[in-house]
């Protein structure tokens, strides 16, 4: 069965993850005694906006443009623009600390005030962080022993400290309904094999828009988004036991970093765990996009070697 090809074609935004097009208005809602009343206020211009972010103690909104490498401030109290802060790269996603630094992989960090924003996490930086971290490192497999759990072999051959393989069906570190996961009781980030048609917690970040790439299945292709724009088409003609494509891409889901890899079939997931020990490992300095998609062509059937031709075909 193809890893992804039986993911579910629609896409949710998440109140963690949420982007916005063309002209962005922000609804501010104000209480008082006489009621509730709404203010529309304009910010950006043409380009996607990313995400938001709320200041409980200075009652202050955030809302970040990756594209101008800005931060608007807004206070909920006069319902104005009260600052635009500068000098981020390329800022993905913020969260509220309540004063308290808050360090993340990758480059580019920026903070003002209580506020910290975050750059999209290289996998390269990402990868480094989780597998030097003295936090437990969490291991999802899927019980497909000869694909995805031999490519996460490869993957967990790697982390030397504390770490905790586990099942997508484990209650205790996952929860069954979503696939969200639970970060609990042993693991503080992640690493997860295998696409969203054999991985419902692949599925739910996919969904949700936590992953920098999302595959859809559609008219005998699969599709890769970055937000809502499509950005890479594989036939799935194409994908056979000798020719596949994987994707790996790192993110933040709150404090805790993930690692998803997978492969259009189940060739291209074994490929991924391949890749992953052969070539991305022992260089993770030279991996500075979040995102790849790789094209695997062997000569052994659904059995990918380090010595098969590996092209990256897409990052971001």
């Amino acid at each position: 069965m193809s890893d992804i090809q039986t993911h579910r074609t629609h896409s949710k935004l998440s109140l963690n993850h949420v982007s916005f097009f063309l002209l962005f208005t922000l609804l501010t809602l104000t209480f008082n005694l006489a009621g509730v009343y709404a203010t529309t206020i304009v910010v950006g211009h043409k380009n996607p906006l990313r995400e938001i972010a709320f200041d409980s103690h200075k009652n202050e909104i955030f809302v970040i443009d990756p594209f101008s490498n800005t931060v608007s401030v807004i206070s909920d109290a006069s319902n104005q623009i009260i600052a635009a802060i500068t000098g981020f790269n390329g800022p993905e996603s913020g969260v509220f600390d309540r004063g308290t630094s808050i360090v993340c992989p990758g480059s580019g960090n920026d903070s003002s005030g209580s506020f910290t924003c975050v750059t999209g996490l290289s996998i390269g930086a990402a990868i480094a962080s989780i597998y030097k971290s003295v936090q437990p490192l969490g291991f999802e497999e899927t019980l497909n022993i000869s694909f995805d759990d031999a490519a996460a072999g490869f993957m967990i051959g790697h982390r030397s400290l504390a770490k905790t393989v586990f099942l997508v069906s484990d209650s205790e570190r996952v929860n069954l309904s979503t696939g969200q996961l639970l970060f609990a009781p042993d693991y503080w980030n992640c690493v997860i094999v295998g696409g969203a048609g054999a991985n419902p917690t692949t599925a739910f970040y996919e969904d949700n828009g936590f992953t920098p790439l999302r595959a859809q299945v559609s008219g005998g292709s699969v599709l890769f988004y970055e937000d809502l724009a499509q950005v890479y088409t594989v036939p799935l003609a194409s994908v056979n036991s000798t020719s596949d494509y994987f994707v790996l891409q790192a993110f933040q889901a709150g404090a805790h970093t993930v690692v998803i890899s997978y492969g259009i079939g189940a060739a291209g997931t074994l490929a991924a765990g391949v890749y992953f020990d052969a070539f991305l490992f022992p260089s993770l300095g030279n991996f500075t996009a979040e995102a790849y998609i790789v094209h695997w062509e062997g000569s052994v059937p659904n059995v990918p070697l380090p010595t098969d031709a590996y092209s990256i075909v897409y990052h971001t």
